[in-house]
Formats: C-alpha cells, structure tokens, sequence
C-alpha cells in the first residue's frame, strides 16, 4: 500500500502544470482518462488536437469552454464533447474553488505532444499553424479576452 501512495505522489508532481494539475486515472490502448484540476483564475492554453478527441464532464466548480467558435459558461454536470482538430480551452472563472473535470480521450494517439497550442498565458505557444498568439476565433472573439467580466451572462 505504501508503494502504491508513493507513486501516486511521484506521478501528481510529474503531471504538475502552471494552471493546475492532473492526474491519470486510466490509461489504455484504446483510451485515457484524466481527473484535470484547474485553479482559481487559471485557464489552459487555447489548443488542438491532431490525433484525439476528448469528452468532459465538469465536476466542481464553474468555468467558460471554448470550442471553435462557441463559448459556454459550464458548471457540475455540463458535458462537452471537443471533436479532433477542434481548437478549445477552458478557464476557471472563480476565485476561490478549484474547477475538476473528467476528460476521455479517444483516439489513435494519446502523446501529450499532440497539442498544437495557439495562446498560451504561460509562453508555451506553439508548434502554431494558426500564428500563435494573434488567434483570432472564427467569430471575431480573440482568445485572450475570455476572461471578460461581460461573460458573467453566458
């Protein structure tokens, strides 16, 4: 049982993020899931991927989603479905609560390369096919403007 905890811990450092952190709950040729943890006023960058689509379920907290072009505030219980090659994100809105949910992944590759990061608050743009941090979505919203207080509506 010791072993065990001890590479739980081992593996929540190593899956550390500057937005938070996750944790792999299942792991398989044919998917992965994850438990994601986002902190308070934290977001992740806005990206894609080439080889994967991915379904979450929000668990605790609420927060904005972006894929594609729509934006939707999400709370426990909202689920998204993010196609391949969708570009999308998803920021915690709150100041206090963490915002958890979990992702499946389903796909022929599950490599955490397989992101194509288009803005990222913690300079880790890139490989960008779009020009990196000029994103602009497809609706005319650019992507660094999701934190907005006019979005308390949505």
């Amino acid at each position: 049982m010791e072993e065990l905890e001890r590479f739980r811990i081992t593996n929540m450092e190593e899956n550390k993020r500057p937005w938070g952190e996750y944790e792999v709950l299942l792991d398989e040729p044919y998917t992965r899931v994850k438990e994601i943890r986002v902190n308070p006023k934290a977001r992740l960058s806005l990206q894609s991927h080439d080889h994967r689509e991915e379904h979450w379920a929000i668990v605790q907290g609420i927060g904005i989603v972006v894929v594609d072009n729509i934006i939707k505030k999400v709370h426990p219980g909202d689920y998204i479905f993010i196609p391949k090659k969708s570009i999308h994100r998803i920021e915690n809105i709150d100041d206090k609560t963490v915002l958890k949910f979990i992702e499946v992944q389903l796909g022929d590759s599950f490599d955490e390369n397989d992101i194509i990061r288009y803005q990222d608050d913690y300079n880790r743009v890139g490989p960008s096919k779009e020009g990196g941090a000029g994103f602009i979505l497809s609706d005319g919203v650019d992507p660094r403007k999701l934190s907005d207080p006019s979005l308390e509506g949505i």
